[in-house]
């Protein structure tokens, strides 16, 4: 009798190496990313999360103060992730004279500016539905 054990292919990507930083980096899926990648998964997972979340949330309960509360939620948590991905950068794009590193940068202001507007307009629109709530 013979036992056979199936390895995931997620038990391969580790093989070999000791951390996650180090398998990505020597095994990289897309590469223009570097292996500080990880540092910024965590944000990036945590603002789809939250967006799921907040999704859910709209779908079963309609209240306009929910969906402002969700949108502000998602708003900054999208923002932190933006914030992390300038700090850490994990884009290899080339040498300082290829043009491409100043237009992600720059996609990534606007996003960020975007994404304060953002969370000012769904604080508003928070203060402006529970206002509403309360008055009847």
């Amino acid at each position: 009798m013979t036992i056979s054990v199936q390895t995931s292919p997620y038990v391969e990507v580790l093989d070999g190496a000791s951390t996650m930083r180090e398998a990505v980096a020597e095994r990289p899926v897309l590469p223009f990313l570097t292996g500080e990648t990880v540092e910024v998964l965590p944000w990036i997972n945590a603002s789809l999360a939250v967006g799921v979340v907040a999704n859910v949330v709209n779908l079963i309960f309609d209240r306009a103060w929910l969906k402002s509360f969700g949108d502000l939620g998602t708003t900054s948590v999208g923002l932190a992730a933006m914030i992390q991905l300038w700090a850490v950068f994990p884009f290899d794009i080339g040498d300082s004279t290829n043009p491409w590193i100043v237009i992600v940068r720059t996609l990534l202001v606007i996003a960020i500016a975007g994404s304060a507007i953002g969370i000012a307009v769904a604080a508003v629109a928070l203060v402006r539905a529970l206002i509403r709530r309360a008055d009847g």
